[in-house]
């Protein structure tokens, strides 16, 4: 650094110099310092991204090449697919098919002898498993309106089953499908209705999204079971990831056991959010979380940081400050621990 520089020169040469030009240079050794410290400071904020600290990759934004990511992962050495020894499995045959087609040996090839009284000699079992013709089914349910000659008044027929309220609906299990195709396996809304064509059923987005939110409603009571046996859990896992929504960032947290996930999109990332999910405030488990300072208010529980953000901040200190001789080892440490 030029003030370790300045202030060796200084040293070897000042005796005998005027107190006014040593007390001079001596103000300039110290501006030099602040200022080589205060760059440091300043360039140490612009090296921070996902790959050495807490901060999302939201973060690392255009203004700077993206930083490659680092695997502390080591080669195994192995050959990719299935090992030595691995016990494959394949499919078997179905001891209840839903259907038998035989096929007969009714007479010999050779003298044309009759065989259809001959027992066989044994029988070769082929199996084919395949989907039903994809065709959904409309029923049509026809009430019908008579009016009693005698006195006059009009009656409907009784027996149709109450949940068909409308002149057209559709079923529960094209909802059931529809909800799980965009809600579980996240198929976008287009996909969703051209994967749904399949079938023959064409949805608009506003029905696809009716679809959602009546099962949502659905989960009331099951919400809050979910809560319950995440806040009575010994290990709970939190995070948060942005997404955007309409263009606007928003992002989606993450409440976790070993049985059970809580996925929640909102406005913002810190307590708000979290009061708003009613979980973190009411854990008193071990709570694995990243160094995110909104977590730091939730004191009843035991806090334990991710060990991949202890390696990020292993690799800054190793990156910013060339701590390698004790950040290195303890960083192969760490992974060695996890193995």
């Amino acid at each position: 650094m030029i003030s370790a520089e300045f202030k060796t020169v200084y040293e070897q040469s000042s005796e005998g110099w005027p107190p006014d030009a040593k007390a001079f240079c001596l103000a300039m050794l110290s501006a030099m310092e602040h200022l080589e410290s205060r760059i440091k400071t300043l360039e140490d904020k612009l090296a921070v991204n996902s790959q050495n600290s807490s901060s999302p990759p939201s973060q690392d934004g255009f203004k700077k090449a993206a930083p490659s990511p680092k695997s502390l992962r080591k080669k195994s050495g192995k050959k990719p697919g299935g090992q030595l020894g691995h016990k494959g499995r394949g499919a078997s045959l179905r001891d209840d098919p839903d259907e038998i087609i035989p096929y007969h040996v009714t007479m010999c090839p050779g003298c044309k002898t009759d065989l259809r009284g001959i027992a066989p000699d044994g029988i070769i079992r082929r199996q084919v498993e395949e989907l039903p013709p994809i065709r959904a089914i409309v029923a049509e349910h026809q009430i019908e309106l008579k009016t009693c000659p005698c006195c006059n008044t009009q009656w409907q027929a009784g027996g149709c089953p109450e949940e068909i309220k409308h002149e057209f609906q559709y079923g529960p299990r094209i909802k059931a499908v529809s909800v799980y195709l965009s809600g579980f396996q996240f198929i976008p809304a287009l996909r969703t209705k051209q994967l749904m064509k399949v079938f023959g059923v064409e949805l608009s987005t506003g029905t696809l999204d009716n679809f959602r939110k009546s099962a949502s409603r659905n989960l009331k009571s099951f919400m809050g079971e979910l809560r319950s046996s995440i806040i009575d859990s010994a290990a709970g896992f939190f995070d948060e990831t942005g997404i955007k929504v309409r263009g606007v960032g928003h992002w989606v947290h993450v409440a976790a056991t070993s049985l059970f996930s809580l996925f929640m999109l909102h406005p913002k990332r810190g307590r708000e959010a979290h009061e708003s999910m009613g979980i973190l405030a009411f854990f008193r488990g071990i709570l694995h979380r990243d160094d995110y300072h909104s977590y730091h208010d939730y004191l009843d529980a035991i806090h334990a940081l991710c060990g991949a953000h202890f390696l990020r901040d292993l690799i800054y200190a190793i990156e910013r400050d060339g701590q390698h001789d004790w950040a290195g080892p303890l960083i192969k440490l760490l992974v060695k621990i996890k193995e």
